[in-house]
């Protein structure tokens, strides 16, 4: 088969014409055309594929993928959409309303025999709705994993929060304090409220939302030359930027607010 090159197709301009004369008119689920959809429907008709899957098999060269000790795989959930990664890398998703849609137990199917040939388990994570309502793509919604730390060999430090029985320790002080049990509601909602004011034409710092304080940790008898408890603000953003620090001790360090503090996840 020929391959065609998707650069000089200019998608994304077909996209838009798609998009301009779909104007007015709604899928089957009640909602309008966004560019992401439309995306998808040139990429249907002209590969039978989805989006996505033509940007990694036509854009990507071989070389820029990462490489990792270990494969890793992962079920990501977003919303009632789940996308599979191979070491960080898009393969198939749900695609639900389009003509590619598989069912769940299919992509969950999927996942279990590349984990058995790669000899390794699925990951499953679910993901905090965030992206720009109608318009996210699957690319992106992998891109939020990586930010997440998900696709790093050591994990992601939400899911050491996620843990049964740890302790925190946090710049050596006992932290009693968990992350906030709905985090990922309250920065769904901080999102949705943050591209409602940008459609509004209200002029905000860019992703303000990724400032969401999520974490209060609350240490006993002082810190940093306080005395007394000594309460702690940790947002969303900074708990993404920790960086994995030791194997042996399980600890992360963050920079939160001018301060850079290590953590201590201890069983």
């Amino acid at each position: 088969m020929t391959m065609i090159n998707i650069d000089n197709l200019k998608l994304d301009a077909i996209a838009r014409e798609v998009q301009s004369q779909l104007s007015g008119a709604t899928s089957t689920n009640g909602k309008s055309f966004g560019l992401s959809k439309c995306r998808q429907i040139v990429s249907q008709s002209l590969f039978n594929k989805p989006y996505e899957e033509i940007k990694n098999t036509l854009l990507l060269d071989d070389s820029s993928e990462p490489q990792h000790p270990v494969d890793m795989v992962h079920l990501l959930e977003y919303g009632s959409e789940h996308i599979l990664t191979v070491n960080g890398c898009y393969v198939v998703c749900t695609a639900n309303g389009t003509d590619l849609q598989i069912s769940h137990n299919d992509i969950e199917d999927r996942a279990s025999a590349l984990a058995s040939d790669k000899n390794t388990s699925v990951n499953h994570v679910i993901l905090p709705q965030v992206l720009c309502p109608e318009e996210w793509e699957y690319e992106e919604v992998v891109a939020l994993a990586k930010t997440m730390g998900y696709f790093n060999p050591q994990g992601s430090i939400f899911e050491q929060f996620e843990k049964l029985d740890t302790e925190i320790f946090f710049g050596g002080r006992h932290c009693p304090y968990d992350i906030n049990g709905d985090w990922m509601g309250e920065i769904e909602n901080e999102a949705s409220d943050y591209y409602e004011r940008v459609q509004d034409g209200d002029e905000y710092e860019k992703d303000s939302y990724l400032d969401t304080v999520i974490w209060y940790p609350e240490l006993i008898g002082g810190y940093g030359g306080y005395d007394g408890n000594y309460e702690l603000y940790v947002t969303f953003r900074e708990l993404c930027c920790a960086n994995y620090l030791n194997d042996a001790t399980n600890q992360w360090s963050i920079v939160t607010g001018s301060d850079m503090a290590i953590i201590d996840f201890k069983m």
